[in-house]
């Protein structure tokens, strides 16, 4: 409601004394680009969107609820970018040469729905930061936790974003630019983005370390210990294992004052009407055709398969 109030009071139509969305007749400033106008490439250019106005196809209060947690600049900003984004529309009939743009083109303006989603898809508000940091020790676990975020957060606009190893940095830059609420990722990329001055700390107040347990045992100690440095002294701290070794209090104590444990029973499992056997095979070529033969002499409905490597 707060954000539908203050769209309202950018409305680009023009109210009584001339004053207008984005900061009434204040001017804007756009940079046109080479592939827009070759004459002077890079060079700044100065539009007033006092005589803009709103197509009739631009739903604020849609848009409003697509801005939960911008503040007041924020939202300023995104009209500010949708007015220019269809300036740049006009950009072949406007001449840059004359100080006022044509009166005809300037009726022919008018900022749509269109303009204003492209708006928001290259926005960063103030309030877009990265909240959240979770760590998990191999890439698919980070990968499966961001699908998770994305789809527990979709209807409240939270945006997530995994940093793993095998998919491309400039990807993962792009995304952490434009600005995420939550970052899942391996402890290896996580730190590397972080020295990048990629992902910003700031604003983080929740590190999550899943299967931290798991962490110690692959040998990221160093890692979590670099990444915790950057992090803010409030942060809230959660780990997350099902073991509990000497690095595991170790790691409680230096990062956690008074932490609460939540401790999960233990369920006793029960192995009734379970056959279990085993296979020697002496080679590791033969497993294969071992699995092969065992599917051809037994009754295998359902069945998983744990492989150590994913070649195999």
């Amino acid at each position: 409601e707060g954000n539908l109030k203050r769209l309202q009071h950018c409305n680009f139509r023009p109210k009584e004394g001339g004053e207008s969305a984005g900061g009434g007749r204040k001017p804007l400033t756009m940079t046109t680009p080479w592939s827009v106008c070759t004459r002077t490439p890079w060079k700044n250019y100065s539009c007033s969107v006092e005589n803009m106005k709103l197509s009739d196809d631009v739903d604020l209060e849609r848009i409003a609820k697509d801005t939960h947690g911008y503040v007041g600049a924020d939202l300023a900003a995104l009209c500010t970018e949708a007015a220019l984004q269809c300036i740049r529309e006009k950009m072949d009939v406007i001449d840059l040469e004359d100080e006022t743009i044509d009166a005809e083109i300037l009726n022919s303006m008018a900022v749509t729905n269109e303009h204003f989603q492209t708006a928001l898809g290259s926005s960063n508000p103030s309030a877009l930061r990265e909240t959240a940091l979770i760590v998990s020790p191999t890439r698919e676990l980070a990968g499966q936790t961001e699908k998770v975020i994305l789809a527990i957060g979709d209807f409240i606009n939270v945006k997530a974003h995994a940093c793993i190893g095998g998919k491309s940095i400039g990807e993962d830059i792009r995304k952490l630019e434009y600005g995420v609420h939550v970052v899942s990722g391996t402890p290896g990329r996580v730190f590397d983005m972080i020295k990048r001055r990629t992902l910003r700390t700031r604003a983080i107040k929740l590190l999550v370390l899943d299967e931290s347990d798991e962490m110690l045992s692959r040998g990221f100690k160093d890692q979590i210990y670099d990444v915790y440095r950057y992090l803010p002294p409030e942060l809230q701290v959660v780990l997350i294992f099902a073991t509990l070794p000497h690095e595991i209090l170790e790691m409680t104590n230096k990062f956690m004052t008074d932490p609460v444990r939540i401790l999960v029973k233990r369920d006793e499992l029960t192995l009734e009407g379970i056959k279990q056997f085993f296979v020697a095979v002496e080679r590791e070529e033969w497993k294969f055709d071992t699995l092969c033969d065992l599917y051809d002499t037994l009754t295998i409905t359902q069945a998983v398969i744990f492989c150590n490597t994913k070649r195999k």
